[in-house]
């Protein structure tokens, strides 16, 4: 029937540009942020394999901490491909209130925002070669908390 795994994964993020905050898309909002995830995936002897993950993002202030959970269903053979939903939520924060009197600015800026969201996506992989493959993905916002509903795509070439 396959096998159960289950781990735990930790990763931190720095920002590396002086990108702007006060777009809908400016998710990491110029946080530090460290990420702490346990994960549990089933491996079918097919090739398919379904994961559920969730974690905890704790990020510099002011911006607000949060947690996030996910579920992602694919194959890897030949070729992997994977489709997955996501839900990330704020803690609190602040929410954005438009201009004049109620301008982020007004409040802590938009890097004290509380940003949530609900979003869909997909990625598939092709080997080139033993050393080399190629990629594509993409995703969709569904809906948030100060976050514009949008549509992400990325392709990339991998080299082992």
């Amino acid at each position: 029937f396959g096998t159960i795994n289950a781990m735990i994964a930790a990763g931190y993020s720095h920002p590396l540009a002086d990108y702007q905050t006060s777009g809908g898309s400016a998710i990491g909002q110029q946080a530090k942020t460290g990420d702490l995830r346990i994960i549990v995936q089933q491996n079918l002897k097919s090739n398919f394999f379904a994961t559920i993950q969730g974690g905890y993002f704790l990020k510099s202030n002011p911006t607000p901490n949060a947690f996030s959970s996910s579920v992602k269903i694919g194959y890897a053979g030949k070729i992997y491909a994977d489709v997955w939903f996501e839900t990330l939520q704020a803690i609190g924060g602040t929410d954005y209130r438009g201009v004049g009197d109620l301008d982020p600015a007004n409040f802590g800026g938009f890097t004290s925002l509380g940003f949530s969201y609900n979003k869909i996506g997909g990625t598939v992989f092709y080997p080139i070669t033993n050393h080399i493959g190629t990629f594509g993905g993409f995703s969709y916002v569904l809906s948030g908390r100060n976050a514009f509903k949008n549509t992400g795509m990325n392709i990339g070439i991998v080299f082992q």
